[in-house]
């Protein structure tokens, strides 16, 4: 949510070390003033619609009766997270390098991640 469509690692890691300096637990990001996330995260542009993915995403974490899920199906999409975020949510969160996403950078992770776990370790 909060790195999506940003390139610079730089603004990346200020902004998203910012944010979890200031709200390191869900609720108190959903206490949080829209003034106050803005002054940290507005290098990241698109404020309004990474406000309402945050609000949105932390709800449902929340709220969510038993483990937390995103996809796109209806009852599990969020706002802000599209094909890009939903690939990376189960790739990343959850391990499931099943998957074959769309983004070429998470195909070749997951590709990686399959090579590796197929070497023998070597004692």
């Amino acid at each position: 949510v909060l790195m999506s469509r940003v390139s610079s690692w730089e603004t990346k890691h200020r902004c998203i070390s910012g944010f979890f300096e200031a709200y390191p637990t869900p609720s108190a990001a959903l206490d949080a003033r829209a003034e106050d996330v803005f002054e940290i995260i507005k290098s990241l542009g698109l404020f309004p619609g990474r406000m309402r993915s945050i609000v949105e995403v932390t709800t449902k974490f929340l709220t969510y009766p038993g483990a937390f899920t995103v996809g796109l199906e209806p009852e599990h999409k969020l706002y802000g997270i599209g094909e890009f975020g939903n690939d990376s949510f189960h790739i990343f969160a959850r391990n499931d390098i099943s998957r074959t996403p769309g983004d070429k950078n998470l195909q070749s992770f997951v590709a990686w991640q399959r090579r590796r776990q197929q070497k023998p370790c070597v004692a």
